[in-house]
C-alpha cells in the first residue's frame, strides 16, 4: 500500500467525524471495503465516510453505479 493510503487512514482516525474525502480517496476507501482488507480502522467508520462523500458527489455516485453495473454484467455471464 502506498504511503498516501496510510496518511489518509491516519488522517481519518484523527479527524473524523469532520473528515471529508476527495473523489479519489472515496474510491480507495470503497476498494478497501470491498476487498475486506483489515486496516485497524472500523469498517463502519470507513463506510460512513464513503457514504457521506457519495451523498454530495453526483459524479462519484454515477461512477459507482457504472462500476456496479459492469460487475453485475460479469456475474451474469
Amino acid at each position: 500500500m502506498s504511503s498516501h493510503l496510510w496518511e489518509l487512514l491516519v488522517r481519518i482516525q484523527q479527524k473524523e467525524p469532520d473528515e471529508t474525502l476527495t473523489c479519489g480517496e472515496c474510491f480507495v476507501i470503497i476498494d478497501l471495503l470491498v476487498t475486506g482488507i483489515e486496516l485497524g480502522i472500523e469498517r463502519r467508520l470507513l463506510d460512513k465516510l464513503a457514504r457521506r462523500h457519495l451523498a454530495y458527489c453526483p459524479v462519484c455516485r454515477e461512477q459507482l453505479r457504472e462500476q456496479l453495473s459492469r460487475l453485475q454484467e460479469l456475474a451474469d455471464l
